[in-house]
């Protein structure tokens, strides 16, 4: 790649100048808007930050946005329909147990005692998550088989981001996501299908990110790169642990017909001790 050009600032009188002179001497016009290569990573990042996971799936590549369809209907094929909507079912009555029971749940050994008056919050966003995503297309089988991803991303994508950034921010231990608010994008330099960029933060840092065009779209290198791989080692988590073969549906079915039964016993639980010893068998049923 050529060496970068030296960036403006275009916000001052002599940064229009330099710009101007810049774009005078330069013999290749340097690309703007949104499919410009800088345009395209504020479009990326801003999506991102803005919570709009629709517009990411936008800009990708036609050929990628196929790969996860294909990763959907491989899903949807070699699951077994009844296993996938007994384990909904199960997540259902898990929910029910999460928010009916909240403060025995909170009163278990494995809840360190410091911790439970912290969590109310964070236990109310994770339980929102959670319904969230058993009010989707993803609760049942035939909802899974007919998923439009881009929809999904809109609508159910966006709210379990907007409620898990909610949650994190409540939990002191875990970063931050930065602020893309104010990221000033600049073209540095392109090569064919591979352009230079630089993120200017409001910090000071500076960094830079090489972008590829696949397809008519710019997408980080990195991730171009190693979109292939990751596509295939998806494949090949599907086929290894979800198309099981007849009679690991039957033991997988029969373990979820039994944590029903603990998840109903949780429900009727009169006091902590039942509700403790119940607890055991549920996870006794997973060992």
């Amino acid at each position: 790649m050529h060496q970068p050009r030296p960036s403006c600032d275009s916000h001052t009188l002599p940064g229009l100048l330099l710009c101007g002179l810049l774009a005078a001497c330069s013999s290749e016009a340097i690309p703007t808007g949104p499919d410009s290569p800088q345009g395209a990573a504020e479009a990326i990042l801003t999506a991102m930050d803005a919570g709009e996971p629709q517009k990411v799936w936008d800009a990708m590549p036609p050929s990628w946005q196929n790969d996860v369809q294909a990763l959907r209907d491989q899903l949807a094929t070699q699951v077994d329909a009844g296993l996938y909507d007994s384990a909904v079912a199960t997540a259902n009555k898990a929910m029910e147990v999460l928010d009916q029971k909240r403060e025995m749940v909170k009163g278990l050994p494995m809840i360190n005692p410091a911790m439970r008056g912290q969590m109310d919050a964070p236990y109310q966003a994770s339980l929102d998550m959670l319904r969230d995503l058993l009010a989707s297309p993803l609760a049942s089988h035939s909802g899974l088989q007919n998923l439009d991803v881009r929809n999904f991303l809109e609508t159910t994508g966006a709210s379990l981001i907007k409620r898990g950034r909610a949650a994190a921010a409540l939990v002191p231990m875990i970063p931050q996501p930065p602020d893309l608010e104010n990221v000033d994008f600049q073209f540095l330099d392109q090569e064919g299908d591979r352009a230079l960029i630089a993120m200017s933060h409001p910090d000071g840092r500076l960094e830079e990110e090489i972008m590829k065009r696949v397809e008519g779209r710019w997408v980080p290198e990195s991730l171009a790169n190693d979109w292939t791989r990751q596509i295939a080692a998806a494949r090949q988590w599907i086929s290894t642990f979800l198309a099981l073969p007849a009679e690991q549906v039957a033991a997988q079915q029969a373990r979820l017909d039994k944590s029903r039964r603990f998840l109903d016993a949780l429900l009727l639980a009169k006091n902590q001790f039942e509700f403790e010893a119940n607890f055991g068998n549920l996870l006794g049923v997973w060992r």
